[in-house]
């Protein structure tokens, strides 16, 4: 960027992005975004653009 900053994102997932000092913190912080963005989705159980997440719903159920 013009200021020197670093700037990084992931296309494929709206909102993934990093802006920071340094090449590798900003590296590091969009691993942090994704992460905390899949932790999200997952949890609303909404779908994630070109994935495809299979669960064993027989581990879901309670049993007495």
């Amino acid at each position: 960027m013009e200021d020197g900053a670093y700037f990084g994102e992931i296309p494929r997932f709206k909102d993934v992005w990093a802006n920071t000092k340094t090449l590798e913190t900003c590296r590091t912080e969009l691993k942090e975004v994704l992460e905390d963005w899949l932790l999200l989705r997952i949890r609303g159980k909404e779908k994630i653009p070109g994935l495809n997440i299979k669960v064993d719903r027989r581990n879901l159920v309670k049993h007495a």
